[in-house]
């Protein structure tokens, strides 16, 4: 099974999520890293035990997504790392 990228995104690009398109979010590990991501395809999304019921999820695949450490940094396209053909969970 392929993993799953979760980002948290701001309700705006959340709500303007959609197949073929593209948001900005956040990835969070030990720390917060900023993307933008070339969504893929939308596919239906199925509800995990884990989620959290006041929370929205998409879910798309097939997505490019390029990684910063700081905000200037993904603004000036100044990324540390680009992930292919990702499986991509978005919230807010």
């Amino acid at each position: 099974m392929t993993d799953i990228v979760e980002v948290k995104t701001p309700r705006k690009e959340f709500q303007s999520a959609e197949s073929y398109g593209y948001v900005y979010g956040y990835i969070i590990r030990r720390q917060i890293f900023p993307v933008y991501i070339e969504l893929g395809e939308e596919k239906e999304y199925i509800p995990s035990y884990a989620d959290n019921d006041k929370t929205e999820y998409k879910i798309f695949q097939n997505c490019r997504i390029y990684v910063s450490e700081t905000d200037v940094d993904l603004d000036n396209e100044n990324y540390i790392q680009t992930i292919e053909k990702a499986l991509v969970k978005i919230y807010y």
